[in-house]
């Protein structure tokens, strides 16, 4: 009786620790407490978009925090990882003064743990099943180095030949509707309440699709590429006809519920400064739930009216120069980011409606974020302290 109940008692931890939650990340197994220290005092806030985002003195007032806002002791957590910051002074806060960082909106990172094969089974990557809302957390003490951007200066006394483009991606994301995969049986249709291939957010289920994505101001004699992302949605036999401005692309063959991601090169006589994008299907009973459609080509250095912008930048061994016409500085000298947050840099106006810089040679490809300050970057008005 003794070694029946040990294992039972056995078969129960064991089960335990498989229900447990836990995130397996690489060779780690992480519950996703190991960067709290619980001795230090934490103040949550959460951002929902991308972009370049400040705390000012005001806000850290208003939370209580005066005599603990130094700006070398500051550090940002999101995700278990230290945020890169700027702050505008390495002594106690005044009243201008500031952190900024760049932030994320939540995406898949944690839903991810949620399926058994995640990279075959998540149908949108990009885009939360349960919150845009991506949890910051800002302290002012901490055993580790606190993380900084490193800034770079915009030296353009003496410039080399402007770029004559950048490589720039149109990105339709589509995330209105959730798509919930199931089984058919002879009772009829089970959903399971685990996370199954091709479950999360896209388009609303369709027989047809058509969908208008632009490049303007492209380079002409420039090929582009196309990345074409959706599930079918029920239990069928598929045939899917794509085609780009009247023109055949591609057909495409299922069954049952499957994501498709599929990427086509387009010659540059069959980009339009308007494209359509059509999707049918030959049989009737089919549906389907699209995802991603986005367009990758070089493009002029024109923002056309722009407040912020992403520049992709191409492979070179050589410093790369931009004069950006058609950008809205508002009269302010704009901000450039490093998308992965790591690098900043204050650009200077290049006339009324220019913006110009000189990006130090990368032996990465490098995305950019330009942003004007005055219009498109976000203020945390508030904080709260978060008690682990």
């Amino acid at each position: 009786m003794v070694a029946r109940h040990s294992l039972i008692f056995l078969l129960f931890i064991c089960n335990l620790s498989n229900v447990a939650g836990q995130m397996v990340m690489g060779k780690d197994t992480l519950v996703g407490n190991e960067w709290i220290n619980y001795e230090q005092q934490y103040f949550k806030f959460t951002v929902d978009r991308d972009g370049i985002y400040r705390i000012p003195q005001a806000t850290l007032a208003a939370a209580g925090i005066t005599a603990q806002a130094v700006g070398n002791q500051i550090r940002i957590y999101s995700m278990g990882q230290q945020v890169p910051l700027f702050v505008s002074t390495n002594g106690v806060f005044g009243p201008t003064d500031f952190i900024e960082f760049l932030g994320l909106k939540n995406r898949g990172e944690l839903d991810r743990h949620l399926f058994r094969h995640a990279d075959e089974d998540m149908l949108n990557p990009w885009h939360s099943m349960y919150t845009d809302k991506r949890a910051y957390y800002l302290t002012f003490s901490g055993s580790d180095q606190p993380l900084r951007v490193t800034t770079i200066p915009n030296n353009t006394s003496n410039p080399p030949t402007p770029e004559a483009s950048y490589i720039h991606e149109e990105i339709l994301e589509f995330n209105g509707a959730n798509n919930d995969p199931y089984f058919q049986t002879t009772s009829g249709a089970i959903s399971y309440s685990s996370y199954l291939h091709g479950e999360g957010f896209g388009k609303s289920s369709e027989p047809n699709s058509t969908t208008e994505i632009s490049a303007i101001n492209k380079i002409p004699a420039q090929d582009a590429i196309l990345h074409l992302r959706f599930a079918s949605t029920n239990i069928s036999e598929h045939q899917y006809i794509v085609k780009w401005n009247n023109e055949l692309l591609d057909t495409i063959f299922g069954e049952d519920i499957q994501i498709k991601d599929f990427q086509y090169t387009i010659p540059s006589d069959r980009i339009q400064n308007v494209n359509q994008l059509n999707i049918s299907n030959s049989n009737s009973l089919s549906r389907f739930s699209l995802v991603i459609v986005s367009l990758t080509y070089p493009r002029t250095t024109d923002a056309a009216g722009s407040t912020s912008m992403i520049l992709n930048l191409e492979t070179k061994s050589t410093d790369q120069y931009f004069n950006i016409e058609g950008f809205a500085h508002n009269g302010v000298q704009p901000l450039l980011y490093s998308t992965d947050g790591r690098y900043r840099m204050v650009t200077d106006m290049n006339g009324s409606s220019a913006v110009h810089f000189l990006w130090p040679v990368s032996t990465q490809a490098t995305k950019l974020l330009l942003t004007d300050p005055t219009t498109s970057v976000g203020t945390i008005s508030s904080l709260e302290e978060k008690v682990f």
